[in-house]
C-alpha cells in the first residue's frame, strides 16, 4: 500500500471480470470494483514507521 489518499477512477471491464473468474478468482473478491466509484469514495493509507515488509 502506498501512503496517502487514493481515489478510484473506474471499474473493471466485463472482459477482465471474465478473465479473473476463469483464473479461479471468486467474484466476491473483486465485486467492489465492478461498479462506477462514488465521487466521495477514497481510501487513505498511513505510513507506519515500524511496519516494514521486506
Amino acid at each position: 500500500r502506498i501512503a496517502g489518499r487514493h481515489r478510484r477512477v473506474g471499474k473493471l471491464s466485463e472482459k477482465v471480470q471474465q478473465q479473473m473468474i476463469k483464473a479461479g478468482i471468486m467474484r466476491s473478491r473483486f465485486e467492489l470494483f465492478t461498479t462506477d466509484p462514488a465521487e466521495e469514495e477514497a481510501e487513505v493509507y498511513e505510513f507506519h514507521e515500524y511496519a516494514f515488509s521486506h
